[in-house]
């Protein structure tokens, strides 16, 4: 894999993240969202998941607990080091900032949902399972979107805005998905080069704008990366060799099967127009702050343990691997 094509994977990757973490937290444009922004918002969203996928390469993620993790790590960039609402945003206060949004959001939807499973839905399962897996998609986007009107002052966006930016970044999203196959993610492997301009950038980036923003603070961000390390050099002292994780990206998706993704960006529309004209307007951000808080929380812990538990040498404890032995994916 040429460094034109991690570049370019970590961009089609970084629109998946992209779009889960902003598009769809977000639902719809607010006014002053301009264009422009959303795409920098993109790449600066694509360099954060190059780093991602370098934790993922450096540590051998070849397990749904290692991929959990390496999420972590992932939403632990975005809010910690670049937004810094892990250290407290909105009402939401230490400690439970560190699990929402990092882990409740983009470690659970954004990575583990959003791009792992649905990946393997399109690329694998039934025709079914995929259709059944956007509308859920579609629904969890409408009901979430509702809760905006509840913010002082209220945010709403117009039905034909809804709609719009649903269909549009859906198929974008599409688009990203399908490229996935063609840029050979198997052998996705930075070099040592890579590492140290990526380490390079975040390490500059925290002492000169974070640091001075969160102060003594940054101390909680650092130890919860050392958990982190730990918790990966474990895995990847104990993991086997293979299979690896970037092998499931190399089966290309039919576009028959992406079409199974027109219905999300409907189900979210409907849902988001029906539940307005009714007037049941409801805090589905507060249901949605407490099941993935809790549901994060206990997958992290899960993970925790169950990575210290994996024997050295290389044996396999008795969990699902993320890809079946059995499964040869397509060559491009």
């Amino acid at each position: 894999m040429t460094l034109w094509q991690r570049l370019l994977f970590a961009l089609a990757t970084g629109y998946v993240f992209f779009f889960y973490s902003e598009r769809m937290f977000w639902s719809f444009l607010r006014p002053g969202d301009a264009i422009l922004f959303q795409v920098i918002a993109w790449l600066l969203y694509s360099f954060f998941t190059y780093m991602t996928l370098a934790i993922i390469a450096r540590f051998n993620v070849n397990t749904l607990w290692s991929l959990f993790l390496a999420g972590t790590a992932f939403g632990w960039i975005v809010e910690g080091i670049y937004a810094m609402t892990f250290f407290g945003n909105g009402g939401i206060v230490l400690p439970f900032s560190i699990v929402w949004t990092g882990i409740a959001s983009h470690a659970l939807l954004s990575v583990v949902i959003g791009w792992y499973y649905l990946y393997r839905s399109l690329a694998y399962r039934s025709y079914l399972h995929s259709l059944a897996f956007s509308f859920l998609l579609g629904l969890y986007w409408g009901v979430w979107a509702v809760a905006w009107a509840l913010e002082t002052p209220p945010i709403l966006s117009s039905y034909d805005g809804f709609i719009g930016h649903a269909l549009i970044t859906t198929l974008l999203l599409m688009i990203a998905l399908w490229l996935h196959s063609r840029f050979d993610p198997a052998n996705f492997r930075p070099t040592k080069w890579e590492h140290i301009v990526l380490f390079a950038i975040a390490l500059g980036y925290t002492l000169l704008v974070t640091l001075p923003t969160v102060q003594f603070m940054l101390i909680i961000l650092i130890a919860c990366f050392g958990v982190l390390y730990l918790l990966l050099e474990r895995h990847r002292k104990t993991a086997p060799a293979k299979p690896y994780l970037l092998t499931t990206f190399s089966k290309s998706i039919p576009i028959g099967k992406l079409l199974c993704l027109i219905p999300m960006p409907i189900i979210a529309s409907l849902v988001y127009v029906a539940m307005n004209d009714v007037g049941l307007i409801i805090p589905s951000n507060l249901f949605v702050f407490i099941i993935t808080s809790i549901a994060g929380t206990l997958f992290f812990l899960l993970a925790a343990y169950k990575i210290f538990r994996q024997p050295k040498g290389g044996e396999v404890v008795q969990e699902p691997p993320l890809i079946q032995h059995g499964a040869q994916p397509d060559r491009h």
